[in-house]
């Protein structure tokens, strides 16, 4: 049977601005922050008999659907990122130094690079050991087929001192050539609302 295949897609950015006072050096900075949503949708009508003025309004009641949807998204995006006080990191253009609100982000980054990697470095390391001992009768038959079992035991083991060596590495990292730095500043941050920049 033919149909008509209606589809719209539109994407929004809203841009944050976070302005501060370097907690450091006393200067004053800003950047910004590009965050985007997209959202896209198709509609089939039953039947191939539609006339023109309802295919209008099939369109224009599809793209206004997207582009509550899209904002809905991007307005989620804005709420989270507000309430778990991720504002993003850089470094002060003038001194190097990492504000101290911050460090959730800059901490975070810091665990992919001495956590994640390690781990699953050393999970695939403890695959292919424990794989070959057990190809080549290194481990006896009665435990054999507990193999997949020592592997994740023992992974969960050094995951768990990678994850304590690494926090603590992380948690220094961002700001250890500073020496004690007692001011704490709070950013001021402005969101612009929300546009459109895409559609389709």
């Amino acid at each position: 049977m033919s149909f008509y295949e209606f589809s719209a897609s539109e994407s929004v950015e809203a841009i944050r601005t976070v302005s501060y006072q370097c907690e450091n050096c006393g200067r004053q900075y800003s950047y910004l922050f590009h965050a985007r949503e997209s959202w896209s949708k198709s509609e089939q009508t039953a039947t191939k008999h539609v006339s023109s003025n309802e295919r209008f309004d099939i369109a224009t009641r599809l793209k206004k659907a997207v582009h509550e949807e899209a904002i809905d998204r991007i307005n989620d995006t804005i709420k989270g990122l507000d309430e778990h006080k991720d504002f993003g990191f850089e470094k002060c253009p003038g001194c190097g130094y990492i504000q101290s609100w911050m460090l959730r982000s800059s901490i975070a980054k810091y665990k992919i690079k001495y956590i994640r990697i390690p781990s699953i470095i050393v999970a695939v390391l403890l695959f292919v050991v424990v794989s070959l001992l057990l190809i080549n009768g290194k481990i006896r038959q009665d435990v054999e087929s507990y193999g997949i079992f020592l592997v994740f035991g023992l992974w969960v083991i050094i995951y768990l001192i990678i994850r304590w060596i690494g926090t603590k590495i992380a948690q220094k990292e961002p700001n250890k050539t500073f020496g004690a730095v007692n001011r704490k500043n709070t950013p001021i941050v402005t969101w612009s609302e929300p546009k459109v920049i895409e559609e389709g």
